[in-house]
């Protein structure tokens, strides 16, 4: 599973215990998870005509990149509408603001598969997993460790008391925080992606200015030739015509 596989799962279980779904609220929305199949199906297809006759690794990774952000994309979505379901308008945000991330993310990772070279391809996807890994690791421990405290604590209070309302918002203010490190996370990758891109600019920059001067080397060189011998031609034109005749055959 990818970095953005990661991502969609986390935000699921981030809002499968009961602190993020209130009672009040977990019979209003209908919480299917479903990607686009039909897209997801015409990537599946296009891979397999594409397959035969390029890099197999590189469109592998194409295909993996585009079936994670149909995926991550539709599993936010959820996320998104329901915190707007359950009055956490601010984790909504918030969540609009991680997509938006994972988008640009995405667009610049299918850019670099199209561009890279496999060993650079190679090593920052290598990235992606270290970051998944990572953000993988701060949700377990916060799901395991963390939350089932703060459960704990809110159960200590009766529904509806000014206490529980309290220890409650804490909990979604816990929550943002939790959120934030992954938006922190993804921001980073977006970081390291924009100089990888940068240093494919300036390589390209590079080739078109050597090339410019090469071009230029040989056309000046050529120029240089065809006046050289403009000017050799004129100088005998100078000569008496005895001493013309007087010239190696060559010269002439």
């Amino acid at each position: 599973m990818g970095i953005f596989g990661k991502i969609g799962d986390i935000l699921g279980s981030l809002f499968s215990g009961s602190s993020s779904s209130d009672s009040r609220s977990t019979t209003s929305y209908n919480y299917n998870y479903e990607p686009d199949k039909v897209r997801i199906a015409e990537i599946e297809s296009e891979t397999k005509l594409r397959l035969a006759d390029k890099e197999n690794e590189r469109i592998e990774l194409m295909r993996e990149a585009q079936i994670e952000l149909i995926k991550a994309q539709t599993m936010s979505q959820m996320m998104i509408e329901k915190a707007r379901v359950d009055g956490m308008s601010k984790i909504a945000d918030q969540l609009v603001i991680l997509q938006e991330k994972m988008l640009d993310v995405a667009k610049k990772r299918i850019a670099i598969i199209e561009e890279g070279s496999m060993p650079i391809i190679r090593e920052i996807e290598n990235f992606y997993n270290e970051v998944g890994d990572r953000i993988q690791d701060n949700n377990d421990n916060y799901n395991i460790k963390k939350l089932p405290q703060l459960l704990e604590m809110l159960s200590r209070y009766k529904k509806d008391s000014p206490q529980y309302e309290i220890y409650l918002a804490q909990i979604n203010d816990d929550r943002i925080r939790q959120n934030q490190f992954i938006v922190d996370q993804m921001e980073q990758v977006r970081e390291r992606q924009n100089l990888v891109l940068q240093s494919f600019l300036s390589t390209k920059e590079k080739i078109i200015e050597q090339t410019g001067k090469i071009t230029q080397n040989i056309a000046e060189g050529y120029l240089k030739k065809q006046i050289d011998t403009l000017q050799g031609k004129s100088e005998l034109l100078k000569l008496p015509s005895a001493e013309i005749k007087q010239l190696p055959e060559v010269v002439k």
